[in-house]
């Protein structure tokens, strides 16, 4: 059984490094928890080659929609785009603004924060 997602520590869920996009995957091309499950377990092992520890123990779930149309208090949100390049079931998911101000470390802080409390609400633990 996987560990559990409860006690899920928020800031290393989307890490954004250098402000660059953070990945997901798009469920049209991953249709069913098992195949994401698959993929997780797959970029663990990745990992883990590298000599990097990253714990696969579920995923989290949003619609497209929720995170595009998300807005934080200060007008930030994220937008997404398909980046088949990495492989055909891979999104991109990065900070947005409406001005092309590019939001503070606080703000990031924030909006990390908002995609695991507010957007990306369903949690499935790893089989």
């Amino acid at each position: 059984m996987g560990d559990s997602m409860e006690g899920i520590k928020v800031d290393a869920v989307f890490e954004f490094p250098k402000l660059e996009p953070d990945s997901i995957f798009w469920d049209r091309f991953a249709p069913n928890a098992e195949c994401i499950h698959w993929l997780g377990k797959r970029m663990e092992a990745a990992s883990r080659a590298e000599g990097r520890v990253r714990n696969y123990i579920g995923f989290l779930n949003a619609r497209a929609r929720d995170i595009r149309e998300f807005r934080s208090a200060a007008g930030f949100g994220f937008s997404i785009a398909h980046a088949p390049r990495e492989g055909l079931h891979h999104v991109h998911i990065s900070f947005r603004s409406e001005d092309g101000v590019t939001p503070n470390k606080p703000q990031r802080a924030e909006l990390r924060v908002a995609l695991v409390q507010r957007i990306f609400t369903e949690h499935v633990s790893a089989p």
